[in-house]
């Protein structure tokens, strides 16, 4: 099983995200609460959830955001606590995953990190120049950039990974060059390199629709592709459409989801999905009865869900307390356009007998790997058909990926 954890809280937003987050000042002020009861809240969820799904263990924990490294190490001391008390442990080589922005990265944060268990830190950087930092919104600047990967390599034991984001207003690719080689020097062993989305109301995407930023879509996909090839030239593969990672090195957690594995996802804003069916998902109000999975997705209302979790005790018996958010049947016809979706996202692709012992059909035909889609996507070398272990494999190629979107909707 995996398990998420978000928290979301950020001290700004930047001009392009439209991920959940909040400033903990405007969410707590004029309220009693405070962190520690966002993560006794969390603590609460998660004995719940490891109860009715009777999850064995965690092959991964991934704490993201927001920006996790805003706890304190009392709060991150009290969360870890709550993982490991849990009665779901660890898999005996769980990967533990947690995220940090550059200007909150101390030694504190670093040794508490490590003693509650983490083994992988996740660096948003995105850009290391301090005019493109300052064109988004970004409370990082180039100097708390360095000193959080000085930090990195003097105190944290673990691997570290590196987030950059190519095509951001007035970056060269003299910077992305500089960026991904910076990291690679100082030791990332895996980055992902995501092409910059416009997302419709956020302030970037306003300034740009206004004409009050240029913006040129073509040089920022030169751009990327200019990133990739740098990042295969130092040696690391492209194993999913935005990320890249020297050999061993993957995040397991996220071919998790790729490969539609159960999660758990904890706190406000956070989604969990349960694929294996057949049970009765009792949420009180929400109850729903669905052979094929779940999905379920916690309130965005912060205060909303401290008050429930942190006061709800589960004592396997009785009526359960309608939660906030909200519970979403899964059929299998969603399912399996999900698997193909996520599948194909990835450089490994889509596997014949996996296919077939999940939906119990023909992957080839699904496909139209003869004379259909997949075929003529094959015929322009977009498309590729591999054998690996005594099973073929189906998947789009290093130029196909480019292509994402457009091959699943004529799939």
């Amino acid at each position: 099983m995996l398990l998420y954890i978000h928290i979301p809280f950020c001290n700004g937003k930047c001009g392009y995200c439209d991920f959940f987050s909040e400033n903990p000042r405007d969410v707590f002020c004029g309220t009693s609460f405070t962190m520690r009861d966002y993560i006794e809240a969390v603590s609460n969820q998660i004995e719940f959830l490891v109860s009715r799904f009777d999850v064995k263990n965690f092959s991964s924990v991934y704490i993201g955001g927001g920006t996790p490294s805003i706890l304190g190490e009392a709060e991150l001391e009290l969360l870890y606590a709550a993982i490991k008390s849990s009665s779901a442990p660890f898999s005996q080589d769980a990967e533990f995953t947690i995220e940090a922005n550059p200007e909150s990265v101390t030694e504190e944060f670093l040794k508490a990190a490590q003693l509650g268990g983490a083994n992988r830190l996740s660096l948003g950087i995105q850009c290391a120049d301090d005019g493109v930092l300052k064109s988004v919104g970004r409370r990082t600047n180039r100097a708390q950039i360095l000193e959080a990967v000085r930090r990195i390599k003097k105190f944290w034991q673990g691997q570290w990974c590196a987030d950059f984001i190519a095509g951001l207003p007035f970056q060269t690719k003299k910077m992305l060059h500089d960026d991904l080689n910076f990291a690679f020097q100082n030791g990332a062993a895996h980055i992902s390199l995501y092409a910059l989305s416009l997302e419709e109301g956020t302030p970037l995407e306003k300034k740009v629709s206004s004409g009050a930023l240029n913006y040129d879509a073509d040089f920022a996909d030169e751009l990327w592709l200019f990133g990739r090839d740098i990042l295969e030239k130092l040696g690391f593969s492209q194993y999913e459409i935005s990320n890249f990672a020297l050999p061993g090195h993957e995040s397991r957690h996220n071919g998790g989801y790729w490969q539609l594995r159960d999660y758990l996802g904890v706190g406000a804003g956070a989604v969990g999905t349960i694929w294996i069916g057949n049970r009765n998902f009792d949420f009180g109000k929400n109850s729903a009865q669905e052979k094929n999975g779940v999905r379920f997705s916690n309130t965005r209302d912060i205060k909303e869900y401290v008050e429930f979790w942190k006061q709800f005790k589960w004592k396997c018996a009785g009526e359960i307390p309608d939660f906030p958010g909200e519970l979403e049947p899964i059929n299998l016809q969603t399912e399996e356009k999900e698997f193909l979706m996520m599948g194909f996202r990835t450089t490994r692709g889509i596997g014949e007998n996996e296919y077939r012992a999940r939906f119990g059909k023909n992957l080839a035909e699904r496909l139209g790997a003869k004379s259909g889609i997949f075929e003529k996507w094959r015929e322009k070398k977009l498309a590729l058909v591999m054998q690996k272990n005594g099973e073929t494999f189906y998947s789009l190629s290093r130029e196909g990926l480019l292509f994402l979107n457009r091959f699943l909707l004529e799939l």
